[in-house]
Protein backbone atom coordinates (compact mmCIF):
# COMPACT_ATOMS: atom_id res chain seq x y z
CA UNK A 1 0.00 0.00 0.00
CA UNK A 2 2.27 2.87 -1.14
CA UNK A 3 1.83 6.15 0.27
CA UNK A 4 2.59 9.65 -1.45
CA UNK A 5 2.87 11.60 1.76
CA UNK A 6 3.35 15.36 -0.23
CA UNK A 7 0.15 14.75 -1.84
CA UNK A 8 -1.76 12.58 0.88
CA UNK A 9 -2.17 9.84 -1.85
CA UNK A 10 -2.57 5.93 -0.77
CA UNK A 11 -2.99 3.44 -3.82
CA UNK A 12 -3.96 -0.42 -3.52
CA UNK A 13 -4.14 -2.89 -5.66
CA UNK A 14 -6.01 -6.30 -6.08
CA UNK A 15 -7.07 -8.93 -8.03
CA UNK A 16 -10.42 -11.43 -8.16
CA UNK A 17 -11.30 -14.38 -9.87
CA UNK A 18 -14.08 -15.42 -12.22
CA UNK A 19 -17.01 -18.06 -10.94
CA UNK A 20 -19.15 -20.21 -13.32
CA UNK A 21 -22.52 -20.35 -12.10
CA UNK A 22 -23.49 -24.77 -12.47
CA UNK A 23 -26.51 -24.09 -10.14
CA UNK A 24 -27.82 -20.31 -12.06
CA UNK A 25 -29.13 -17.31 -9.89
CA UNK A 26 -31.94 -15.30 -12.23
CA UNK A 27 -34.28 -13.51 -11.06
CA UNK A 28 -34.20 -11.07 -7.82
CA UNK A 29 -36.84 -10.68 -4.86
CA UNK A 30 -35.34 -7.30 -4.29
CA UNK A 31 -33.78 -5.25 -7.14
CA UNK A 32 -32.22 -2.62 -4.42
CA UNK A 33 -30.66 -5.00 -1.89
CA UNK A 34 -30.21 -7.46 -4.89
CA UNK A 35 -31.77 -10.51 -3.40
CA UNK A 36 -31.98 -13.74 -5.29
CA UNK A 37 -34.83 -15.77 -5.80
CA UNK A 38 -33.84 -19.19 -5.45
CA UNK A 39 -29.81 -20.26 -4.27
CA UNK A 40 -26.92 -20.71 -6.23
CA UNK A 41 -23.33 -22.66 -6.38
CA UNK A 42 -20.80 -21.86 -8.59
CA UNK A 43 -16.74 -23.04 -9.04
CA UNK A 44 -14.13 -20.04 -8.88
CA UNK A 45 -11.78 -20.28 -11.46
CA UNK A 46 -7.89 -19.85 -11.66
CA UNK A 47 -6.81 -16.05 -11.69
CA UNK A 48 -4.16 -16.88 -14.20
CA UNK A 49 -6.37 -16.97 -16.85
CA UNK A 50 -9.26 -14.98 -15.81
CA UNK A 51 -9.34 -12.45 -13.62
CA UNK A 52 -10.09 -8.73 -12.61
CA UNK A 53 -7.21 -6.42 -12.20
CA UNK A 54 -8.33 -3.36 -10.21
CA UNK A 55 -6.03 -0.06 -8.68
CA UNK A 56 -7.95 2.19 -6.26
CA UNK A 57 -6.33 5.60 -5.07
CA UNK A 58 -7.36 7.59 -2.83
CA UNK A 59 -5.90 11.29 -2.33
CA UNK A 60 -7.24 14.75 -0.50
CA UNK A 61 -6.37 16.07 -3.80
CA UNK A 62 -8.86 14.71 -5.61
CA UNK A 63 -11.61 16.40 -6.39
CA UNK A 64 -14.90 13.92 -7.68
CA UNK A 65 -14.67 10.03 -7.89
CA UNK A 66 -13.91 8.25 -11.05
CA UNK A 67 -13.38 5.58 -12.27
CA UNK A 68 -11.90 3.56 -15.61
CA UNK A 69 -13.02 0.53 -17.12
CA UNK A 70 -10.06 -1.10 -19.47
CA UNK A 71 -8.62 1.90 -20.45
CA UNK A 72 -11.93 3.95 -20.58
CA UNK A 73 -13.53 6.49 -18.36
CA UNK A 74 -16.98 4.67 -17.04
CA UNK A 75 -19.86 6.64 -15.47
CA UNK A 76 -19.23 6.68 -11.35
CA UNK A 77 -22.80 7.38 -10.73
CA UNK A 78 -24.02 3.84 -11.64
CA UNK A 79 -26.39 3.31 -8.62
CA UNK A 80 -24.66 -0.29 -7.56
CA UNK A 81 -21.21 1.58 -7.71
CA UNK A 82 -22.37 4.26 -5.65
CA UNK A 83 -24.03 1.68 -3.07
CA UNK A 84 -20.71 0.01 -2.73
CA UNK A 85 -18.75 2.68 -1.87
CA UNK A 86 -21.57 4.47 0.28
CA UNK A 87 -22.17 0.63 2.11
CA UNK A 88 -18.17 0.46 2.54
CA UNK A 89 -17.82 4.19 3.50
CA UNK A 90 -20.21 3.78 5.91
CA UNK A 91 -18.54 0.24 7.33
CA UNK A 92 -15.17 2.70 8.22
CA UNK A 93 -17.09 5.80 9.96
CA UNK A 94 -18.67 2.84 11.81
CA UNK A 95 -15.37 1.51 12.77
CA UNK A 96 -13.67 4.92 13.15
CA UNK A 97 -16.49 5.67 15.69
CA UNK A 98 -15.99 2.39 17.31
CA UNK A 99 -12.61 4.08 18.70
CA UNK A 100 -10.11 1.69 16.55
CA UNK A 101 -6.85 3.73 16.58
CA UNK A 102 -5.12 2.63 13.55
CA UNK A 103 -8.44 4.08 11.42
CA UNK A 104 -7.35 7.16 9.60
CA UNK A 105 -9.75 9.75 10.04
CA UNK A 106 -9.58 11.13 6.45
CA UNK A 107 -9.42 8.05 4.40
CA UNK A 108 -13.04 7.16 3.84
CA UNK A 109 -13.87 11.14 3.34
CA UNK A 110 -11.14 11.41 0.48
CA UNK A 111 -12.26 10.99 -3.20
CA UNK A 112 -11.15 7.96 -4.85
CA UNK A 113 -10.13 6.94 -8.28
CA UNK A 114 -10.62 3.64 -9.74
CA UNK A 115 -8.82 1.68 -12.60
CA UNK A 116 -10.06 -2.16 -13.41
CA UNK A 117 -9.22 -4.60 -16.06
CA UNK A 118 -10.37 -7.75 -17.39
CA UNK A 119 -8.31 -10.27 -18.71
CA UNK A 120 -10.97 -11.81 -20.35
CA UNK A 121 -13.90 -10.68 -22.91
CA UNK A 122 -16.24 -8.29 -20.94
CA UNK A 123 -20.17 -8.20 -20.81
CA UNK A 124 -19.79 -11.51 -22.93
CA UNK A 125 -21.35 -13.90 -20.24
CA UNK A 126 -18.70 -14.64 -18.54
CA UNK A 127 -19.41 -12.97 -15.35
CA UNK A 128 -17.12 -9.82 -16.01
CA UNK A 129 -19.41 -8.31 -13.56
CA UNK A 130 -18.79 -10.53 -10.89
CA UNK A 131 -15.04 -10.76 -10.79
CA UNK A 132 -14.92 -6.78 -11.24
CA UNK A 133 -16.97 -5.77 -8.09
CA UNK A 134 -15.38 -8.83 -5.84
CA UNK A 135 -12.22 -6.64 -6.82
CA UNK A 136 -13.15 -3.80 -6.05
CA UNK A 137 -14.97 -3.95 -2.95
CA UNK A 138 -11.94 -6.28 -1.43
CA UNK A 139 -9.65 -3.21 -2.45
CA UNK A 140 -11.46 -0.83 -1.16
CA UNK A 141 -12.03 -2.21 2.06
CA UNK A 142 -8.12 -2.69 2.03
CA UNK A 143 -7.57 1.01 1.66
CA UNK A 144 -10.41 1.93 3.93
CA UNK A 145 -9.34 -0.53 6.61
CA UNK A 146 -12.32 -2.11 6.63
CA UNK A 147 -12.82 -5.82 7.71
CA UNK A 148 -15.03 -8.26 8.57
CA UNK A 149 -18.06 -10.59 6.16
CA UNK A 150 -17.61 -8.14 2.47
CA UNK A 151 -19.86 -10.86 0.07
CA UNK A 152 -22.78 -8.63 1.11
CA UNK A 153 -21.20 -5.79 0.19
CA UNK A 154 -19.57 -7.36 -3.02
CA UNK A 155 -23.52 -8.28 -3.22
CA UNK A 156 -24.77 -5.11 -3.95
CA UNK A 157 -22.94 -4.49 -6.94
CA UNK A 158 -23.51 -7.84 -8.97
CA UNK A 159 -25.32 -11.17 -7.34
CA UNK A 160 -22.80 -13.44 -8.40
CA UNK A 161 -20.30 -11.19 -7.24
CA UNK A 162 -20.63 -12.19 -3.42
CA UNK A 163 -19.18 -15.91 -4.91
CA UNK A 164 -16.07 -14.52 -6.45
CA UNK A 165 -14.69 -13.31 -2.70
CA UNK A 166 -13.83 -16.97 -1.72
CA UNK A 167 -12.10 -20.04 -3.67
CA UNK A 168 -13.47 -23.42 -4.72
CA UNK A 169 -16.51 -24.27 -4.63
CA UNK A 170 -18.94 -21.63 -2.97
CA UNK A 171 -22.64 -21.11 -2.48
CA UNK A 172 -24.94 -18.44 -2.42
CA UNK A 173 -27.60 -18.91 0.31
CA UNK A 174 -31.02 -16.93 -1.01
CA UNK A 175 -31.83 -16.22 2.84
CA UNK A 176 -35.06 -15.19 3.96
CA UNK A 177 -34.98 -12.06 5.93
CA UNK A 178 -35.81 -8.55 4.13
CA UNK A 179 -32.74 -6.59 4.58
CA UNK A 180 -30.48 -9.11 3.51
CA UNK A 181 -28.28 -10.27 6.14
CA UNK A 182 -28.80 -13.87 5.54
CA UNK A 183 -28.20 -13.86 1.92
CA UNK A 184 -24.29 -14.38 1.88
CA UNK A 185 -21.75 -16.63 0.49
CA UNK A 186 -19.90 -19.31 1.45
CA UNK A 187 -17.73 -21.74 0.39
CA UNK A 188 -18.59 -25.75 0.26
CA UNK A 189 -15.18 -27.25 -0.43
CA UNK A 190 -11.67 -25.39 -0.60
CA UNK A 191 -9.68 -25.13 -3.69
CA UNK A 192 -7.88 -28.18 -3.24
CA UNK A 193 -10.82 -30.11 -2.76
CA UNK A 194 -10.94 -31.79 -6.51
CA UNK A 195 -7.55 -31.08 -8.13
CA UNK A 196 -8.17 -33.66 -10.96
CA UNK A 197 -11.04 -31.04 -12.27
CA UNK A 198 -10.17 -28.86 -15.65
CA UNK A 199 -12.09 -26.30 -17.11
CA UNK A 200 -12.57 -24.73 -21.37
CA UNK A 201 -13.56 -21.67 -21.68
CA UNK A 202 -14.73 -21.86 -25.52
CA UNK A 203 -14.73 -18.24 -26.74
CA UNK A 204 -17.57 -18.15 -29.52
CA UNK A 205 -18.27 -14.22 -29.48
CA UNK A 206 -16.63 -11.78 -27.11
CA UNK A 207 -19.04 -9.06 -28.01
CA UNK A 208 -21.33 -7.24 -26.15
CA UNK A 209 -24.63 -9.42 -25.11
CA UNK A 210 -27.68 -7.71 -26.58
CA UNK A 211 -29.77 -8.18 -23.19
CA UNK A 212 -28.21 -7.44 -20.24
CA UNK A 213 -28.31 -9.72 -17.58
CA UNK A 214 -30.44 -7.17 -14.84
CA UNK A 215 -32.78 -6.36 -17.42
CA UNK A 216 -33.08 -9.81 -18.58
CA UNK A 217 -33.67 -11.03 -15.26
CA UNK A 218 -35.96 -8.10 -13.81
CA UNK A 219 -37.99 -9.38 -17.71
CA UNK A 220 -38.23 -12.96 -16.58
CA UNK A 221 -39.28 -12.70 -13.36
CA UNK A 222 -42.27 -10.47 -14.50
CA UNK A 223 -43.34 -12.59 -17.37
CA UNK A 224 -42.04 -16.44 -17.06
CA UNK A 225 -43.75 -18.93 -15.22
CA UNK A 226 -41.01 -21.26 -15.67
CA UNK A 227 -38.84 -18.79 -13.40
CA UNK A 228 -41.00 -19.28 -10.43
CA UNK A 229 -41.59 -23.48 -10.73
CA UNK A 230 -37.66 -23.75 -11.08
CA UNK A 231 -36.72 -21.20 -8.03
CA UNK A 232 -39.27 -23.37 -5.73
CA UNK A 233 -39.67 -26.73 -7.37
CA UNK A 234 -35.99 -27.41 -8.90
CA UNK A 235 -33.71 -25.63 -7.28
CA UNK A 236 -33.43 -26.71 -4.32
CA UNK A 237 -33.37 -30.12 -4.53
CA UNK A 238 -30.85 -29.90 -7.59
CA UNK A 239 -28.77 -27.75 -4.36
CA UNK A 240 -28.32 -30.53 -2.20
CA UNK A 241 -27.60 -33.08 -5.03
CA UNK A 242 -24.73 -30.54 -6.37
CA UNK A 243 -23.32 -30.13 -3.25
CA UNK A 244 -23.19 -34.41 -2.13
CA UNK A 245 -21.97 -34.95 -6.13
CA UNK A 246 -19.06 -32.17 -5.42
CA UNK A 247 -17.70 -33.76 -1.61
CA UNK A 248 -18.15 -37.35 -3.36
CA UNK A 249 -15.90 -35.82 -6.46
CA UNK A 250 -19.11 -37.61 -8.45
CA UNK A 251 -18.08 -36.20 -12.31
CA UNK A 252 -21.36 -38.07 -13.85
CA UNK A 253 -23.77 -36.53 -11.43
CA UNK A 254 -21.62 -32.99 -11.26
CA UNK A 255 -21.66 -32.76 -15.27
CA UNK A 256 -25.63 -34.12 -15.69
CA UNK A 257 -26.67 -31.98 -13.02
CA UNK A 258 -24.27 -28.68 -14.70
CA UNK A 259 -25.87 -29.77 -18.39
CA UNK A 260 -29.65 -29.44 -16.87
CA UNK A 261 -29.34 -26.45 -15.16
CA UNK A 262 -27.89 -24.56 -18.06
CA UNK A 263 -30.71 -25.73 -20.10
CA UNK A 264 -33.13 -25.34 -17.88
CA UNK A 265 -31.75 -21.40 -17.19
CA UNK A 266 -31.87 -20.74 -20.76
CA UNK A 267 -35.48 -22.34 -21.70
CA UNK A 268 -36.09 -20.06 -18.79
CA UNK A 269 -34.69 -17.17 -21.21
CA UNK A 270 -37.27 -18.62 -24.16
CA UNK A 271 -39.72 -18.64 -21.58
CA UNK A 272 -39.76 -15.07 -20.84
CA UNK A 273 -41.97 -12.79 -23.07
CA UNK A 274 -40.51 -11.34 -25.38
CA UNK A 275 -37.51 -13.97 -25.36
CA UNK A 276 -34.02 -13.36 -24.83
CA UNK A 277 -31.38 -15.42 -27.09
CA UNK A 278 -28.55 -15.72 -25.67
CA UNK A 279 -27.41 -18.93 -27.16
CA UNK A 280 -26.37 -18.89 -30.86
CA UNK A 281 -25.64 -21.53 -33.60
CA UNK A 282 -22.13 -22.72 -32.19
CA UNK A 283 -23.11 -22.57 -29.02
CA UNK A 284 -26.08 -25.41 -29.94
CA UNK A 285 -23.23 -27.26 -32.19
CA UNK A 286 -21.17 -27.42 -29.11
CA UNK A 287 -23.67 -28.62 -27.19
CA UNK A 288 -24.72 -31.00 -29.51
CA UNK A 289 -20.99 -32.18 -29.92
CA UNK A 290 -20.55 -32.23 -25.91
CA UNK A 291 -23.51 -34.88 -26.19
CA UNK A 292 -22.31 -36.83 -28.92
CA UNK A 293 -19.02 -37.40 -27.54
CA UNK A 294 -20.31 -38.39 -24.28
CA UNK A 295 -22.44 -41.55 -26.36
CA UNK A 296 -19.68 -42.26 -28.24
CA UNK A 297 -18.02 -43.49 -24.86
CA UNK A 298 -21.08 -44.18 -22.89
CA UNK A 299 -20.27 -41.89 -20.43
CA UNK A 300 -20.49 -38.40 -19.35
CA UNK A 301 -16.95 -37.31 -19.68
CA UNK A 302 -17.17 -33.61 -20.25
CA UNK A 303 -19.56 -30.98 -19.38
CA UNK A 304 -21.40 -27.66 -20.99
CA UNK A 305 -22.90 -24.37 -19.07
CA UNK A 306 -23.65 -21.53 -20.53
CA UNK A 307 -24.08 -18.36 -18.77
CA UNK A 308 -26.08 -15.03 -19.88
CA UNK A 309 -23.68 -15.37 -23.23
CA UNK A 310 -23.11 -17.76 -26.38
CA UNK A 311 -19.85 -18.73 -24.78
CA UNK A 312 -19.78 -22.30 -23.66
CA UNK A 313 -17.84 -23.39 -20.09
CA UNK A 314 -16.55 -26.90 -20.82
CA UNK A 315 -16.07 -29.00 -17.44
CA UNK A 316 -14.04 -32.26 -17.58
CA UNK A 317 -11.59 -34.18 -15.62
CA UNK A 318 -7.49 -34.30 -16.18
CA UNK A 319 -7.60 -37.36 -17.93
CA UNK A 320 -9.68 -36.12 -20.96
CA UNK A 321 -9.35 -32.97 -21.08
CA UNK A 322 -6.33 -33.37 -24.00
CA UNK A 323 -8.32 -35.39 -26.38
CA UNK A 324 -11.70 -32.80 -25.76
CA UNK A 325 -9.31 -30.22 -26.69
CA UNK A 326 -7.90 -32.47 -30.15
CA UNK A 327 -12.19 -32.80 -30.63
CA UNK A 328 -12.31 -29.17 -30.17
CA UNK A 329 -9.84 -28.20 -32.49
CA UNK A 330 -10.90 -30.97 -35.22
CA UNK A 331 -14.68 -30.02 -35.42
CA UNK A 332 -14.42 -26.39 -34.95
CA UNK A 333 -10.97 -25.41 -36.69
CA UNK A 334 -9.21 -22.68 -36.71
CA UNK A 335 -7.84 -20.60 -39.74
CA UNK A 336 -5.98 -17.80 -38.81
CA UNK A 337 -4.23 -18.27 -35.40
CA UNK A 338 -3.81 -21.70 -34.60
CA UNK A 339 -0.85 -20.55 -32.66
CA UNK A 340 -3.26 -18.56 -30.42
CA UNK A 341 -5.90 -21.02 -30.29
CA UNK A 342 -5.45 -22.19 -27.29
CA UNK A 343 -4.44 -20.43 -23.87
CA UNK A 344 -3.93 -20.67 -20.70
CA UNK A 345 -2.85 -24.77 -19.09
CA UNK A 346 -0.97 -26.47 -21.80
CA UNK A 347 -2.32 -29.35 -22.98
CA UNK A 348 -0.60 -32.23 -25.07
CA UNK A 349 -1.37 -33.26 -28.45
CA UNK A 350 -3.39 -36.09 -28.77
CA UNK A 351 -4.55 -38.04 -31.85
CA UNK A 352 -7.95 -38.65 -32.59
CA UNK A 353 -9.27 -42.55 -34.26
CA UNK A 354 -11.15 -42.82 -37.05
CA UNK A 355 -14.01 -44.75 -34.96
CA UNK A 356 -14.66 -41.66 -32.80
CA UNK A 357 -14.54 -38.99 -35.54
CA UNK A 358 -17.55 -40.80 -37.26
CA UNK A 359 -19.02 -41.60 -33.87
CA UNK A 360 -19.85 -37.90 -33.19
CA UNK A 361 -20.66 -37.35 -37.49
CA UNK A 362 -21.01 -33.32 -37.63
CA UNK A 363 -18.88 -31.38 -40.39
CA UNK A 364 -16.32 -28.53 -39.22
CA UNK A 365 -17.63 -25.36 -38.75
CA UNK A 366 -14.01 -23.31 -39.27
CA UNK A 367 -14.29 -19.82 -37.37
CA UNK A 368 -17.37 -21.01 -34.65
CA UNK A 369 -14.60 -20.24 -31.80
CA UNK A 370 -12.55 -17.78 -31.73
CA UNK A 371 -10.14 -19.20 -29.07
CA UNK A 372 -10.21 -21.94 -26.33
CA UNK A 373 -8.53 -20.67 -23.12
CA UNK A 374 -7.71 -23.72 -20.35
CA UNK A 375 -8.03 -23.51 -16.86
CA UNK A 376 -8.80 -24.87 -13.68
CA UNK A 377 -10.27 -24.38 -10.17
CA UNK A 378 -8.50 -21.37 -8.29
CA UNK A 379 -5.53 -22.88 -6.69
CA UNK A 380 -4.83 -21.60 -3.22
CA UNK A 381 -1.79 -19.70 -4.64
CA UNK A 382 -1.17 -16.98 -1.36
CA UNK A 383 -1.33 -20.38 1.00
CA UNK A 384 0.61 -22.78 -1.20
CA UNK A 385 3.53 -20.06 -1.00
CA UNK A 386 3.47 -19.04 2.71
CA UNK A 387 3.58 -22.63 2.93
CA UNK A 388 6.53 -23.06 1.01
CA UNK A 389 8.37 -20.23 2.75
CA UNK A 390 6.81 -21.72 5.91
CA UNK A 391 8.48 -25.23 5.49
CA UNK A 392 11.50 -23.33 3.87
CA UNK A 393 12.31 -20.76 6.16
CA UNK A 394 11.93 -22.53 9.91
CA UNK A 395 14.95 -24.74 9.06
CA UNK A 396 16.82 -21.57 8.63
CA UNK A 397 17.18 -21.19 13.10
CA UNK A 398 17.83 -25.40 13.38
CA UNK A 399 20.76 -25.16 10.59
CA UNK A 400 22.55 -22.06 11.75
CA UNK A 401 22.42 -23.59 15.69
CA UNK A 402 23.50 -27.13 14.38
CA UNK A 403 26.51 -25.00 12.72
CA UNK A 404 27.35 -23.51 15.50
CA UNK A 405 27.29 -26.60 17.67
CA UNK A 406 29.64 -28.30 15.23
CA UNK A 407 32.03 -25.53 14.93
CA UNK A 408 31.87 -25.61 18.82
CA UNK A 409 33.11 -29.57 18.59
CA UNK A 410 35.89 -28.95 16.01
CA UNK A 411 38.81 -27.86 16.59
CA UNK A 412 38.87 -24.35 14.58
CA UNK A 413 42.19 -25.28 12.01
CA UNK A 414 41.03 -28.53 11.30
CA UNK A 415 38.04 -27.53 9.72
CA UNK A 416 37.11 -27.98 5.94
CA UNK A 417 35.78 -25.20 3.99
CA UNK A 418 34.44 -27.42 1.57
CA UNK A 419 32.37 -29.17 4.67
CA UNK A 420 29.35 -26.97 4.00
CA UNK A 421 25.93 -26.55 5.78
CA UNK A 422 24.48 -24.35 3.00
CA UNK A 423 24.54 -27.29 0.47
CA UNK A 424 22.45 -29.49 3.03
CA UNK A 425 20.04 -26.77 3.75
CA UNK A 426 19.78 -25.92 -0.17
CA UNK A 427 18.82 -29.60 -1.04
CA UNK A 428 16.15 -29.59 1.60
CA UNK A 429 14.76 -26.28 0.58
CA UNK A 430 14.50 -27.60 -2.93
CA UNK A 431 12.94 -30.68 -1.86
CA UNK A 432 10.20 -28.83 -0.18
CA UNK A 433 9.13 -25.55 -2.04
CA UNK A 434 9.51 -27.89 -5.31
CA UNK A 435 6.59 -30.23 -3.81
CA UNK A 436 5.20 -27.69 -3.25
CA UNK A 437 5.17 -26.32 -6.65
CA UNK A 438 4.24 -29.23 -7.93
CA UNK A 439 1.51 -30.28 -5.92
CA UNK A 440 -0.17 -27.13 -5.98
CA UNK A 441 0.47 -26.84 -9.78
CA UNK A 442 1.92 -23.02 -9.73
CA UNK A 443 2.44 -21.21 -12.57
CA UNK A 444 5.41 -22.73 -14.54
CA UNK A 445 5.19 -25.40 -11.80
CA UNK A 446 7.66 -27.24 -14.17
CA UNK A 447 10.71 -25.55 -12.69
CA UNK A 448 9.53 -26.61 -9.30
CA UNK A 449 9.46 -30.16 -10.43
CA UNK A 450 13.10 -29.16 -11.98
CA UNK A 451 13.79 -27.97 -8.12
CA UNK A 452 12.42 -31.27 -6.55
CA UNK A 453 14.88 -32.95 -9.21
CA UNK A 454 17.89 -30.97 -8.23
CA UNK A 455 17.15 -31.56 -4.66
CA UNK A 456 17.29 -34.89 -5.04
CA UNK A 457 20.72 -34.71 -7.56
CA UNK A 458 22.42 -32.26 -4.11
CA UNK A 459 21.37 -34.62 -1.89
CA UNK A 460 23.00 -37.75 -3.37
CA UNK A 461 26.27 -35.81 -3.62
CA UNK A 462 26.07 -33.61 -0.65
CA UNK A 463 25.14 -36.71 2.02
CA UNK A 464 28.65 -38.65 1.99
CA UNK A 465 30.87 -36.99 4.34
CA UNK A 466 34.54 -35.89 3.17
CA UNK A 467 37.22 -37.02 5.23
CA UNK A 468 38.92 -33.70 6.90
CA UNK A 469 42.66 -33.74 6.30
CA UNK A 470 43.16 -33.26 10.02
CA UNK A 471 41.43 -34.61 12.99
CA UNK A 472 39.18 -37.41 12.61
CA UNK A 473 35.66 -37.68 10.76
CA UNK A 474 32.58 -39.06 11.70
CA UNK A 475 30.48 -40.20 8.76
CA UNK A 476 26.76 -40.14 8.60
CA UNK A 477 24.33 -42.78 9.46
CA UNK A 478 24.19 -45.20 6.11
CA UNK A 479 26.55 -43.25 3.88
CA UNK A 480 28.66 -45.62 3.32
CA UNK A 481 26.88 -46.53 -0.17
CA UNK A 482 26.52 -43.26 -1.12
CA UNK A 483 30.02 -42.21 -0.85
CA UNK A 484 31.20 -45.17 -2.90
CA UNK A 485 28.79 -43.55 -5.35
CA UNK A 486 30.21 -40.49 -5.38
CA UNK A 487 33.72 -41.54 -5.25
CA UNK A 488 33.45 -43.65 -8.97
CA UNK A 489 33.10 -40.40 -10.41
CA UNK A 490 36.66 -39.82 -9.81
CA UNK A 491 37.72 -35.45 -9.92
CA UNK A 492 33.67 -34.70 -11.22
CA UNK A 493 32.53 -35.35 -7.44
CA UNK A 494 35.85 -34.62 -5.66
CA UNK A 495 37.08 -31.18 -7.23
CA UNK A 496 35.54 -28.53 -5.45
CA UNK A 497 36.22 -26.12 -8.28
CA UNK A 498 34.08 -28.61 -10.88
CA UNK A 499 31.58 -28.94 -7.32
CA UNK A 500 31.25 -25.24 -7.39
CA UNK A 501 30.70 -24.77 -11.07
CA UNK A 502 27.99 -27.78 -10.97
CA UNK A 503 26.14 -25.97 -8.26
CA UNK A 504 26.34 -22.38 -9.81
CA UNK A 505 24.83 -24.23 -12.77
CA UNK A 506 22.02 -26.11 -11.03
CA UNK A 507 20.87 -23.05 -9.03
CA UNK A 508 19.50 -20.87 -12.17
CA UNK A 509 16.92 -22.62 -13.03
CA UNK A 510 15.04 -23.05 -10.04
CA UNK A 511 15.20 -19.47 -9.05
CA UNK A 512 11.83 -18.72 -11.55
CA UNK A 513 9.45 -19.73 -9.10
CA UNK A 514 9.32 -18.48 -5.80
CA UNK A 515 8.75 -21.60 -3.92
CA UNK A 516 12.41 -22.62 -4.61
CA UNK A 517 14.42 -19.20 -4.94
CA UNK A 518 15.44 -19.44 -1.38
CA UNK A 519 16.84 -23.41 -2.05
CA UNK A 520 18.39 -21.82 -4.99
CA UNK A 521 20.50 -19.22 -3.06
CA UNK A 522 22.09 -21.36 -0.48
CA UNK A 523 22.99 -23.00 -3.38
CA UNK A 524 24.97 -20.41 -5.02
CA UNK A 525 26.37 -19.75 -1.36
CA UNK A 526 27.54 -23.27 -1.35
CA UNK A 527 29.15 -22.66 -4.64
CA UNK A 528 30.70 -19.77 -3.27
CA UNK A 529 31.85 -22.00 -0.07
CA UNK A 530 33.04 -24.74 -2.86
CA UNK A 531 35.17 -22.29 -4.79
CA UNK A 532 37.23 -21.01 -1.42
CA UNK A 533 37.67 -24.23 -0.93
CA UNK A 534 38.95 -25.32 -3.85
CA UNK A 535 41.82 -22.18 -3.64
CA UNK A 536 42.70 -22.92 -0.08
CA UNK A 537 43.73 -26.55 -1.98
CA UNK A 538 41.08 -28.83 0.07
CA UNK A 539 39.28 -31.79 -2.31
CA UNK A 540 36.61 -34.31 -1.11
CA UNK A 541 37.94 -37.32 0.13
CA UNK A 542 35.99 -40.37 0.75
CA UNK A 543 35.70 -41.62 4.19
CA UNK A 544 36.41 -45.94 3.98
CA UNK A 545 36.07 -48.38 6.76
CA UNK A 546 39.91 -49.21 8.01
CA UNK A 547 41.59 -52.06 7.40
CA UNK A 548 42.66 -53.46 10.97
CA UNK A 549 46.29 -56.06 10.50
CA UNK A 550 47.43 -57.96 13.17
CA UNK A 551 51.17 -59.39 13.22
CA UNK A 552 52.09 -62.75 12.60
CA UNK A 553 53.09 -65.13 15.33
CA UNK A 554 54.33 -68.85 15.90
CA UNK A 555 52.91 -71.19 13.53
CA UNK A 556 51.65 -73.62 16.02
CA UNK A 557 50.18 -70.67 18.38
CA UNK A 558 46.51 -70.16 16.23
CA UNK A 559 45.69 -67.55 18.59
CA UNK A 560 47.90 -65.97 20.78
CA UNK A 561 47.17 -65.34 25.00
CA UNK A 562 44.66 -62.75 25.87
CA UNK A 563 45.56 -62.44 29.43
CA UNK A 564 48.66 -62.72 31.85
CA UNK A 565 48.57 -65.66 34.17
CA UNK A 566 47.06 -65.33 37.37
CA UNK A 567 49.91 -64.62 40.24
CA UNK A 568 49.53 -64.47 43.69
CA UNK A 569 48.65 -61.24 46.09
CA UNK A 570 51.18 -58.91 46.99
CA UNK A 571 52.12 -59.88 50.41
CA UNK A 572 52.41 -64.10 49.87
CA UNK A 573 54.89 -62.90 47.33
CA UNK A 574 56.89 -60.80 49.78
CA UNK A 575 59.29 -62.80 51.75
CA UNK A 576 59.91 -62.59 55.63
CA UNK A 577 63.11 -62.16 57.77
CA UNK A 578 62.55 -65.65 59.76
CA UNK A 579 61.89 -67.42 56.24
CA UNK A 580 65.43 -65.95 55.03
CA UNK A 581 66.72 -67.62 58.71
CA UNK A 582 65.15 -70.57 58.75
CA UNK A 583 66.26 -71.52 54.89
CA UNK A 584 69.82 -71.07 56.09
CA UNK A 585 69.51 -73.98 58.45
CA UNK A 586 66.85 -76.17 57.56
CA UNK A 587 67.39 -78.07 54.87
CA UNK A 588 63.40 -79.19 53.81
CA UNK A 589 65.32 -81.87 51.98
CA UNK A 590 66.14 -85.12 53.88
CA UNK A 591 70.47 -86.30 53.18
CA UNK A 592 71.65 -89.41 53.87
CA UNK A 593 75.09 -91.10 53.53
CA UNK A 594 76.04 -93.82 51.63
CA UNK A 595 78.98 -96.21 53.16
CA UNK A 596 80.78 -97.92 50.39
Amino acid sequence: MPEDKAHKMTLVTCTAPVNIAVIKYWGKRDEDLILPINSSLSVTLHQDQLKTTTTVACSSSFKEDRIWLNGKEDNINQPRLQSCLRELRRLARKRRSDGDPSMDALSYSHKVHICSVNNFPTAAGLASSAAGYACLVYTLSRLLGVEGELSEVARQGSGSACRSMYGGFVQWRMGQQEDGKDSVAEQVEAETHWPDLRVLILVVSAERKPVGSTAGMQTSVETSPLLKHRADSVVPGRMEEMISAIRRQDFTTFGELTMKDSNQFHATCMDTYPPIFYLNDVSRRVINLVHRYNNHYGEIRVAYTFDAGPNAVIYTLQQHMDEFVQVVKHFFPPETNGGQFLKGVPVSPVSLSEELKTSIGMDPHPKGIGYIISTKVREPKLMGLLLARVLSWWKIPAFICWDLMDCQRRVPERRNYGDCSFAHFSFSVLLTGGIVGVAGQFRDWEFAAYGVAAGVFVCLLEYPRGRRNKGTSVERTGQYCLTVCVKAFGPVTSNYYVRAALHAAICVPGAFILPTVLGCVCLAIASIIYLAAAIRGERWMPILPKTETRERVGESIKEPPQNPPPRPPAELRRKRPEDLESAAYVNPIPVTANEY
